[in-house]
């Protein structure tokens, strides 16, 4: 979105909308604002995948993310997955936690229906959420 490679031009265009971005509340340019198209069989992928397998990519592009991340720092990375697993069956959900690169630690929502305990490891610990408290025991 800043239609340069050098690194001043960037920095001038963060300087023009700093006031703007201050006033919304939110960032204008930058390269989380980008628009990235991804074709399959010459078509617009998004265009014509259904809302899993959007879901799908995307959390594809999150582990090659976390996955650089650990190469450039070294570090393990803490992630959050806010129900992002609703429209994955539960083949691809498996699928997905099993080549998660390797993290520090994960948090993970699931609405109470879901079969969460399915993907657990040996040592995830599970909290549930009622009414604004959090308990370790489902039964609250």
């Amino acid at each position: 979105s800043w239609n340069t490679d050098d690194a001043s031009d960037a920095l001038k265009c963060l300087h023009e909308k700093r006031e703007k971005e201050i006033f919304l509340g939110t960032t204008l340019t930058g390269p989380h604002r980008d628009k990235y198209f991804f074709m399959k069989e010459s078509k617009d992928f998004s265009e014509n995948a259904s809302t899993g397998q959007k879901r799908l990519l995307s959390l594809l592009l999150r582990i090659a993310q976390v996955t650089r991340f650990n190469e450039i720092t070294k570090r393990k990375p803490i992630l959050l997955f806010d129900d992002v697993l609703l429209e994955l069956d539960g083949g691809k959900r498996k699928t997905f936690l099993d080549i998660l690169p390797e993290y520090e630690q994960a948090f993970y929502t699931f609405l109470p229906e879901e079969p969460f305990e399915n993907y657990k490891k040996s040592d995830t610990i599970i909290y549930y959420v009622n009414e604004g408290r959090l308990y370790n025991d489902k039964s609250c």
